[in-house]
């Protein structure tokens, strides 16, 4: 519970919205505007502030080290 995630290439978000019903605090991202929109626009109310999307690349990211407790991948190069 509680457990930090990044999630990359998180497209629809379909799984993030999985790890969010697991009790993970999820922030996802996926290089394409448009997938990271329809996820927002489809995460159910109560995950809000559970989960965080944006759109980058995992070639810069801008978290700090040890900012997370997983990181996942999952159907996606970034």
């Amino acid at each position: 519970r509680d457990m930090r995630v990044l999630e990359a290439g998180c497209g629809n978000g379909r799984l993030t919205l999985r790890l969010a019903q697991l009790g993970a605090l999820v922030t996802a991202f996926d290089p394409s505007a448009a997938p990271v929109h329809q996820a927002q626009q489809s995460l159910p109310e109560r995950f809000l502030g559970r989960v965080a999307y944006y759109t980058g690349s995992a070639e810069a990211l801008p978290h700090p080290d040890a900012s997370f407790d997983l990181v996942v991948l999952s159907w996606s190069l970034c």
